[in-house]
Parts: C-alpha cells; sequence; structure tokens
C-alpha cells in the first residue's frame, strides 16, 4: 500500500525553556493495487486525503518538563474506508478525530 504524509506548514519557535510546534498538511492514502483476485468480497476502496493538524508546547513548569499537545486527523470530515479494516465490508472509517495529550516527567 503507498501512502505519504506531507508536512505543508511547520513551525517550530524556542523561547525561555518554551517551546512551540504547530504542523498542518494532507495524509494521501492511494488505492490498494496488489490485491489477488478472486480473494476478496469487495474491490479495494478508492484513493482519498485526509487534512491532519497537530500543535503542541513543551517546556519546564518548576522543576518538571511536560509536553501538551492538540492533534486533529481528518480535519475535513472526508468519508474513506481503509483497505486493512475488516469493517470496511459494512461501513467507513471514523470521521473527525481530536486528541488532548499531556505528558509531565515526574
Amino acid at each position: 500500500k503507498l501512502h505519504g504524509v506531507i508536512a505543508f506548514f511547520r513551525l517550530t519557535y524556542r523561547n525561555s525553556g518554551l517551546q512551540f510546534r504547530l504542523r498542518l498538511g494532507p495524509q494521501y492514502i492511494a488505492r490498494q493495487i496488489r490485491v489477488p483476485e478472486g480473494r476478496d468480497f469487495a474491490p479495494p476502496p478508492p484513493a482519498y486525503w485526509l487534512w491532519n493538524a497537530r500543535m503542541g508546547i513543551s517546556g519546564r513548569l518548576g522543576s518538571r518538563e511536560f509536553d501538551f499537545s492538540v492533534e486533529g486527523r481528518n480535519l475535513m470530515k472526508a468519508a474513506y474506508r481503509e483497505y486493512l479494516n475488516r469493517f470496511r465490508y459494512f461501513g467507513l472509517d471514523p470521521g473527525r478525530n481530536i486528541r488532548f495529550r499531556l505528558t509531565v516527567r515526574f
């Protein structure tokens, strides 16, 4: 399966111990072409694009190191089916996904 990630926009800013990161870009998933004939119930799904973004900040808070990030996948809420997902026979893959992550080192 051919797939790739392209970051159209990437920004990193550091100031007095803090680091700010921002990344925005598409992810392209090509149509699966290496499929044995007669071995699957349905043809491979078509290619699709997903738009993803991630923003984070890291640094020190007192004596502790921390990292906080917010990540959004499939921001345009594209309807797609992942070839390796066995549920693709029954429905679409998940839509927009937003994740918050906080890591503190002790």
